[in-house]
């Protein structure tokens, strides 16, 4: 075996060494000639991109921090080393590294050290550049160094309150209790932060199923709109104003559709009986290439200091006593976010207390060259229709326990020549499917009592595969439509149900099949 390692295994000893190191000649660029694999990787470069080139070319400074000096810092601890013949140990420098897209930089902070390497002869061959990266040190000490700020200050009003509390304590007892219990919670307020992500996520699955109850009831109360006749609609007037021609915009057509279906919830949840709700679609307004759609009431109306944080989550206007009324002050939040999201604006309008609401939702639209094989178009479409009763398809059992879904969608099947039969609770639609067993049992899985997944499991055992059972709730994961599959539903449908899935809920067995 060869007692001598070659010049060419120096260079990949070099380069695989663990650390970040960089070789450069004492020249007038100080011109890079090695580059270990670490210091690559820290820098987010290639060899290609180093090797060969002045060191400044290749690691300019950010030129978005005009504050930087780091490059004229390493340069004169550069020509230190070629005036010195020493190594010369430098400061914390932040120097930025460009990244690999070329689109902005990246932070860093290092540590750097420059030594002399000698050739045989005592002359300087060439600079060993070693920098360690320091960056997420430096970000750990500016956050304690903020926290110890805060605590500092914290602390100092703490002290200038207990002084105070100390010389009026026989008068304030009371208000020293309350002093201390809220410098506790704000003790505790980092362990709440820390919860608040979980909670959040909490809150927001649970808010998807509510959310979508309602807009189960909007959507089968707009299919019963249609099929009805004039003079038996009641309590609300809805007027529609669609300016002809072709609405297309991108974006997801469930949620634009859910934004309007709270608009008009809205609107009819704050109007009396009797009064007018008019809907309103125009094209080229504000500009050319948007939309606008324009809900108007004539419910109790908004104060107009109120007209913006309506908007925000969780509010809701003070309508005294009929507070009845109320919801959860998420609707309108929801929509500006829906909105938003595809680009557009909304806005509220109103003379006060008394005087009605207007809420305008402006949405961009596609240009022509957009529109032509765009797959996420979205139109305005037709109300779709529910088939006829058919031989083995004509009773119908609905287990839902919120009266407005329950109600409209026993409604609209009605109307449409079934027979209806409706419950509550799930003990109570057990009852209703194994006392005189329908053709199609529709199921909402979130029920009192007794879930839609035993409601589903108990049906099975005792009638078998002979009606239709299909599950249609808020709950849209696909770990919940696997649950109800298993449990023996044929089928799961996710709220709002849209008007061609109904359908297809009713459909014939052989169809369906």
């Amino acid at each position: 075996m060869d007692r001598y390692i070659l010049p060419k295994q120096y260079q990949h000893i070099f380069e695989a060494l663990p650390g970040a190191f960089l070789l450069m000649l004492p020249d007038a660029g100080f011109t890079i000639v090695g580059v270990s694999d670490e210091y690559l990787r820290a820098t987010l470069r290639r060899r290609e991109e180093v090797v060969g080139y002045p060191a400044f070319d290749v690691f300019p400074d950010n030129p978005e921090t005009p504050e930087a000096n780091s490059t004229s810092n390493l340069s004169r601890s550069l020509h230190r080393v070629v005036e010195s013949l020493q190594a010369d140990v430098m400061g914390v420098q932040r120097y930025d590294v460009r990244r690999p897209d070329a689109d902005g930089f990246e932070m860093r902070y290092w540590s750097p050290v420059n030594a002399p390497v000698f050739a045989e002869d005592g002359t300087l061959l060439c600079i060993i550049h070693r920098v360690d990266n320091i960056t997420e040190y430096m970000r750990l000490t500016e956050e304690n160094a903020r926290q110890r700020s805060v605590s500092e200050r914290l602390s100092a009003e703490n002290t200038k309150m207990e002084a105070e509390i100390v010389e009026r304590s026989r008068e304030l007892d009371g208000l020293n209790r309350e002093l201390r219990s809220a410098n506790e919670e704000l003790s505790a307020h980092a362990r709440r932060a820390r919860d608040e992500a979980q909670r959040k996520d909490e809150f927001l699955a649970m808010l998807a199923h509510e959310l979508r109850n309602p807009l189960a009831a909007m959507s089968s109360a707009l299919q019963l709109w249609t099929m009805v006749r004039a003079d038996e609609r009641r309590q609300l007037a809805v007027a529609t104003r669609i300016a002809p021609g072709r609405f297309d915009a991108i974006g997801d057509a469930t949620r634009l559709e859910q934004a309007l279906a709270n608009l008009l919830a809205n609107a009819a949840k704050f109007s009396e009986a009797g009064a007018h709700v008019d809907l309103r679609l125009d094209r080229d307004v504000p500009a050319p290439g948007w939309a606008r759609i324009e809900v108007r009431d004539e419910g109790h109306g908004i104060p107009p200091d109120q007209l913006e944080a309506i908007f925000d989550i969780f509010v809701q206007v003070d309508v005294s006593l009929d507070r009845a009324r109320g919801g959860q002050g998420i609707g309108l939040a929801l929509v500006r976010a829906i909105v938003n999201l595809h680009g557009g604006r909304v806005r509220a309008d109103s003379e006060g207390i008394g005087h009605g609401s207007r809420f305008i939702v402006d949405l961009p639209l596609l240009v022509k060259e957009e529109r032509r094989g765009e797959p996420h178009a979205l139109t305005v479409d037709q109300a779709g229709h529910m088939p006829q009763p058919a031989a083995g398809m004509r009773r119908v059992v609905i287990v839902e326990d919120n009266p407005d879904a329950r109600e409209t969608l026993a409604a609209l099947l009605g109307a449409s020549g079934y027979t209806v039969a409706a419950a509550a609770s799930g003990s109570e639609g057990l009852a209703l499917i194994l006392g005189d067993p329908p053709d199609l049992a529709i199921v909402d899985i979130g029920l009192p009592e007794m879930d839609g997944f035993d409601v589903a499991r108990r049906v099975r055992a005792s009638l078998g595969p002979g009606i239709r059972l299909v599950a249609m709730t808020g709950y849209s994961s696909p770990a919940v439509r696997g649950a109800a599959l298993e449990a023996g539903f044929d089928m799961h449908v996710a709220k709002p149900c849209t008007p061609a899935k109904l359908a297809e809920t009713l459909a014939p067995a052989s169809a369906a099949d």
